[in-house]
């Protein structure tokens, strides 16, 4: 059977390589989805039963592409400021614990405002009344921040969305 044969063969039957663009779009979009490749493989593994994105299909490929097309991205932290929380009890109250610091600066560099650090600021005090930084949060008011956040973000996304 010649190549070509072959080729046309495997395409019918869902068989054929993805192609170099099918990969390149995957990794591109990989990229904003997950934090390392490790994550990333374990991911294309749990989907596809597939070691690396060499190996998918031309089918699994377009399939992958959807997936990740319409998958929330994770919020990463890198590049944002980092906020400590502690998580114990001072006060008479509960400060932050160190994941919603964590999520806050996440939300924070995911909205663009890591270079203004009274932006934030200003919005704590929207969301709480309060003169407070990231540190000074109670748990309910951190848990107030983090909501109004991803509100926010959330807004912005099906904005950038509608504009396309």
């Amino acid at each position: 059977m010649s190549p070509d044969v072959w080729t046309f063969r495997k395409l019918i039957e869902g068989q054929a390589m993805a192609s170099k663009k099918q990969i390149k779009l995957i990794r591109a979009l990989a990229a904003h989805h997950f934090y390392d490749d490790d994550d990333y493989h374990d991911w294309l593994f749990d989907q596809f039963g597939k070691k690396s994105t060499k190996e998918l299909t031309g089918h699994e490929a377009h399939e992958a592409i959807q997936l990740l097309s319409f998958r929330k991205a994770p919020l990463r932290v890198d590049g944002g400021r980092h906020y400590s929380g502690s998580g114990r009890a001072g006060d008479g109250r509960h400060f932050l614990t160190q994941a919603q610091a964590n999520k806050i600066g996440a939300l924070e560099y995911a909205l663009g405002w890591s270079g203004n650090p009274f932006r934030l600021i200003g919005f704590i005090k929207k969301q709480t009344g309060k003169n407070k930084t990231v540190e000074m949060l109670s748990r309910s008011e951190a848990s107030k921040v983090i909501i109004g956040l991803e509100k926010l973000l959330e807004e912005e996304r099906i904005g950038d969305y509608n504009h396309k």
